[in-house]
């Protein structure tokens, strides 16, 4: 993410819950790549 973001391409970062196989919850980071037309 770091190189994309230093070469002006436009990132961003959703914070999303998820549950583990084991019932253990954590947050995780989820990220797109906004693209203009």
């Amino acid at each position: 993410m770091f190189e994309l973001r230093e070469a002006g391409h436009s990132i961003v970062t959703s914070w999303v819950w998820r549950t583990t196989e084991q019932g253990e919850r954590h947050r995780v980071g989820l990220y797109s790549l906004e693209v203009s037309q």
